[in-house]
C-alpha cells in the first residue's frame, strides 16, 4: 500500500516538474519577447538605431502638435499580442508614449485615437527627416 502511494506521488511530483519547467520557458520567451519590442531609447535617433524595425509610419496631428506613430512588427508568439506595437515620437522626435500592444491597451487608444486612419503614412526617408532622427 506505501509502495502504491509513493508511485503516485512521484508520478505527481513529476508532472508537476513538467508543468513547471514548460510554463518557466513559456515565461522566458515572452520576457525575451518584451525586451525585443522596447524601445531602443528614449529618443527617435536611438530607437532607429536600437529599436525594432518598423512596417508602418504615419505621422497625426493631436493638440495642436505632430506626432511621428511608428508601428513595429506584430509577432503572435508567445504573447499572443492583439495589436502591434507603438512608438510615439513628438515634433522634436523624443519619445512620449509606447505600448507593446495597442490591441488590448484601451488607455493608449484613448491617448491616441485613430492611429491607422488619423493623419498620413510617411515614408522611410521622410522618418530618416523627422527632427531628432539623426
Amino acid at each position: 500500500m506505501m509502495q502504491k502511494i509513493l508511485i503516485v506521488a512521484m508520478k505527481t511530483l513529476f508532472v508537476i516538474l513538467i508543468l513547471a519547467g514548460l510554463f518557466s520557458g513559456w515565461w522566458l520567451l515572452v520576457d525575451r519577447w518584451y525586451r525585443s519590442i522596447e524601445p531602443g531609447g528614449e529618443n527617435l535617433s536611438e530607437h532607429l538605431a536600437k529599436g525594432p524595425a518598423t512596417k508602418q509610419q504615419r505621422v497625426m496631428v493631436a493638440d495642436g502638435r505632430e506626432y511621428l506613430i511608428l508601428f513595429g512588427p506584430h509577432h503572435s508568439l508567445p504573447a499572443f499580442p492583439s495589436g502591434y506595437p507603438v512608438y510615439v515620437f513628438d515634433d522634436a522626435g523624443k519619445l512620449v508614449d509606447w505600448t507593446s500592444d495597442e490591441g488590448d491597451d484601451e488607455k493608449f487608444k484613448r491617448r491616441w485615437p485613430g492611429l491607422f486612419t488619423a493623419g498620413r503614412q510617411v515614408t522611410p526617408d521622410e522618418v530618416a527627416a523627422w527632427p531628432g532622427a539623426k
